[in-house]
């Protein structure tokens, strides 16, 4: 396989790996979720602590904040640009988690993701989600 192809195939894994975390969002599949992430990951977040680290103290903030959505959640992404190489991979995307009964709902974030491969697996090893400045609505903005 040509390095240019090699590239490639891990940039369809990385996306493919995202997709299936949004998959395990969207049933609340907690423990389906969490393997996406290493045991170490750090998370710089929108609520209080800014800073978290730990794989099982970022699941009690998915368990929180997942739990305040009444209905189906579902989650999109815009304007998603993933950098791959052979063993480290970056994606920064904007992103939104919404009840599907109130598709306008939600804010837009900006989320920024570090991910390793380790045993074959792409693994997020660092995440930051911040707010645009105002909560702008728009993806556009």
């Amino acid at each position: 396989m040509s390095e240019q192809s090699n590239l490639a195939s891990n940039d369809e894994a990385v996306r493919a790996s995202v997709m299936s975390w949004a998959d395990a969002l969207r049933t609340r599949d907690f423990d389906k979720l969490m393997e996406h992430y290493s045991d170490d990951i750090v998370v710089f977040d929108v609520p209080q602590p800014l800073r978290k680290t730990g794989k099982d103290r970022y699941r009690k903030d998915f368990e929180r904040w997942l739990g305040e959505f009444n209905g189906e959640i579902d989650v999109e992404f815009k304007d998603m640009v993933i950098t791959a190489g052979d063993d480290v991979a970056f994606v920064s995307t904007l992103s939104r988690v919404f009840e599907r009964q109130t598709e306008g709902s939600g804010h837009w974030v900006r989320v920024t993701l570090g991910l390793r491969k380790t045993g074959g697996r792409w693994l997020a090893i660092h995440e930051h989600v911040s707010v645009p400045m105002g909560m702008a609505q728009s993806a556009n903005s």
